[in-house]
């Protein structure tokens, strides 16, 4: 017997007669460039590359960073990376009011360090091995440096993983305008492991790590379906997730438990 196909997108359509028209369903707006010169592009000196590069590369968890940042109409050029003390799992990274005076107080001490603070207008991040998207909690930071240099005409976020992906998005504050995954144009690291030994000191020094549990956790995001019990025996034993949610979470993977979308905590 010949099975007959069934159109699933119709079935979720609500079975009236319409009496106006509406956006299609999931559609949200959207905009294109139709001269790609007007794309914005990012740029990186060397040590800024190689420096976010060694910091991911060398974090077992989350990692952010800040950047010293030029802008030149549509171009921007990324000078360096500066970490200040923060609390990390392998899924969040927050930056300390302590982490960031303390920061800011290291920097003023040469005068290099008072330009950078000028345009300190860049915030990176790690994903680690996930992939570079924006989480919630990504989203909800966002907005609070957004707030905090509403004054300025531009931010740039940047969420990066292992594999070397990276999620560059340019805000143009004056316009109320973001453009996302920009012309990315880095230069060669010559050298990989030159800022090996840097990171290795910066992570030791400033890098608080913080368990996953239930209680820390209202807006944590994990794609379920994608971790297995080595993975959870992994974040158990490296104390990166609390025995009581690995518990939960492996009692829901072992009764089949699929979720369609990341799990919220």
């Amino acid at each position: 017997m010949k099975k007959q196909r069934v159109n699933y997108f119709l079935q979720r359509r609500v079975p009236i007669e319409p009496d106006g028209f509406v956006r299609p369903i999931r559609a949200v707006p959207h905009a294109m460039f139709l001269d790609k010169e007007l794309i914005p592009t990012i740029r990186m000196t060397e040590q800024a590359h190689g420096k976010m590069m060694a910091l991911i590369q060398e974090c077992p968890i989350e990692i952010g960073w800040l950047s010293s940042c030029e802008r030149d109409g549509g171009e921007f050029l990324i000078n360096d990376v500066f970490v200040p003390h923060q609390e990390c799992t392998m899924a969040s990274t927050r930056i300390t009011k302590d982490g960031m005076a303390n920061l800011l107080n290291e920097l003023r001490a040469n005068e290099a360090g008072k330009e950078a603070i000028r345009t300190l207008l860049c915030w990176g991040h790690s994903h680690v091995e996930m992939e570079v998207f924006a989480s919630s909690i990504d989203e909800h930071q966002t907005e609070k440096l957004l707030i905090e240099h509403r004054k300025q005409d531009h931010y740039i976020r940047l969420i990066g993983n292992k594999r070397g992906d990276m999620f560059a998005s340019v805000y143009f504050l004056d316009q109320k305008i973001v453009v996302h995954h920009p012309n990315l144009l880095l230069p060669k690291i010559e050298n990989t492991n030159r800022w090996m030994e840097w990171a290795k000191q910066e992570i030791a020094g400033k890098v608080a790590q913080e368990t996953i549990s239930f209680e820390n956790f209202g807006e944590l995001e994990l794609n379920l379906n994608e971790v297995n019990r080595k993975t959870l025996d992994s974040w158990l034993k490296a104390k990166l997730i609390s025995h009581e949610l690995y518990d939960d979470i492996l009692n829901e993977k072992e009764a089949g438990v699929v979720h369609e979308k990341p799990r919220r905590f």
